[in-house]
């Protein structure tokens, strides 16, 4: 049996590389040196040759432009209010000015997802309140313990 200690690999590339790193301005040694005549900005023969002429030039098919608000708005969902796990999900009320969450505790948060005008009155205390792609959205809270975004 043999009882020496052997090194852990893992300690040994950290070694490893920790010595490469403390090299400092002797890291650059081992480089190439680059001439005059690689040089693109020294040798115009090889500033020509990296444009492709227009005649090789593979045209593409037009991509037609994309009406994003319109669609995104024309889609309605039912509206959502419920508790999911610790967190109350608002989403897709239009108009209404009185929505209420009741009883809310410290450990749940409020996450309220495109709703337009719309009064969401929150009571107790809740850990934060998230407004996400909201429009003309009011919130009304009695206490929160982290933060209203």
């Amino acid at each position: 049996l043999d009882l020496t200690p052997t090194e852990d690999p893992a300690k040994a590339a950290r070694g490893n590389l920790m010595a490469s790193l403390n090299k400092g301005s002797d890291i650059t040694k081992g480089l190439k040196k680059v001439t005059d005549d690689q040089k693109t900005h020294k040798n115009p023969n090889l500033r020509g040759s990296s444009v492709v002429p227009a005649g090789e030039a593979k045209s593409k098919p037009a991509v037609p432009a994309r009406n994003y608000g319109s669609a995104a708005s024309a889609v309605n969902r039912p509206p959502k209010l419920e508790l999911d796990g610790k967190k109350w999900v608002v989403e897709y009320f239009k108009s209404n000015p009185n929505l209420a969450i009741e009883e809310t505790e410290t450990n749940q948060s409020v996450y309220v997802y495109k709703c337009e005008g719309v009064t969401i009155k929150i009571s107790g205390k809740c850990n934060n309140i998230i407004l996400d792609s909201c429009k003309k959205t009011a919130v009304v809270f009695d206490s929160v313990v982290s933060s209203c975004e």
